[in-house]
């Protein structure tokens, strides 16, 4: 997020719901429904991989650079943790095969690249499965099953939005039991916390002005929303909410 004229990763402690579909056997009741914070889930997650579900400005690509960049990091650290690799969807062309923008972003030579593969070793973060060109979604969709199928014990964690998510990945999701889980919005914690690590020195005065207007708070519920107030007043000293908007 760009905020205070740099680019930073920010640590929000985003919540994630498991989605339960109605036509399954058992019914949300029934069923252990998971939740918890992206970072926990990563962690805990049994199947090692996952869907992300959200909508614009949720902080799904900001939750996967952040994941990857402390991934990265405690890699640095100890040479077993697995290494991350994150690549946007969207950027994909006919021409591009995903195992070559992987190592292609890695620098690795193709024994070490596979030996990794191979072994588990990958956290692999694919951001927009609902941003792919319509001209090549066959084609990387299959590039993705062929991945999960051949090498399973990487960590594998997709985004995509649930409005545009027409399912046209269930029967890969179906066949490997990926869960999916939706991003929920951010509660006063979330905020108090966002606001801490982004606008300190005006925590105060907008706190004051987002409990004073409950259009706003729910407004600025998701991180780009909140990102965008801090901004403004950051550089105008002030917030004042339009009659009508």
């Amino acid at each position: 997020m760009h905020i205070e004229g740099k680019e930073t990763f920010t640590e929000v402690d985003l919540y994630a719901r498991e989605l339960i579909e109605s036509d399954e056997e058992e019914t949300e009741e029934e069923k252990e429904v998971r939740e918890g914070t992206i970072d926990n889930l990563c962690k805990t997650i049994k199947e090692r991989k996952m869907v992300l579900l959200g909508d614009v400005g949720m902080g799904k690509s900001t939750t996967l650079l952040f994941l990857h960049l402390q991934d990265a990091q405690a890699a640095l650290l100890d040479n077993k943790k697995n290494i991350p690799v994150y690549i946007e969807l969207k950027n994909l062309t006919d021409k591009d095969s995903i195992l070559g923008k992987f190592q292609s972003k890695l620098k690795l030579d193709s024994a070490i690249f596979d030996d990794l593969l191979n072994k588990g070793r990958l956290n692999i973060f694919l951001d927009g499965l609902n941003e792919i060109e319509k001209n090549i979604k066959v084609s990387v969709f299959n590039q993705i099953n062929n991945l999960l199928e051949e090498y399973p014990n990487n960590f594998f964690l997709f985004t995509g939005r649930p409005q545009h998510y027409n399912r046209e990945f269930d029967n890969t999701l179906l066949k490997r039991k990926i869960p999916v889980f939706t991003l929920q919005k951010m509660g006063d914690k979330q905020i108090d916390d966002f606001i801490t690590k982004n606008g300190k020195n005006i925590k105060e005065y907008l706190l004051n002005e987002i409990n004073a207007n409950e259009r706003l708070k729910r407004i600025i519920q998701t991180p780009l929303m909140l990102t965008m107030l801090i901004a403004v007043v950051l550089k105008e000293g002030k917030y004042q909410m339009r009659k009508g908007k």
